[in-house]
């Protein structure tokens, strides 16, 4: 029986534990509420001619 040469089995264990989703991420985030808008500013503008 022939082994698999090593390149493809290390990209074979590579594609499977990329396909394992990460235990990091978390499902509720984020879990703060947005902060308010700024409140409205008066801008001037040059006045067009």
């Amino acid at each position: 029986m022939r082994t698999a040469p090593r390149p493809v089995l290390v990209a074979l264990i590579g594609a499977m534990l990329g396909s394992i989703p990460a235990a990091a991420q978390v499902r509720n985030w984020p879990s703060e509420r947005l902060p308010r808008p700024l409140p409205a500013r008066e801008a001037k503008f040059p006045p067009y001619s």
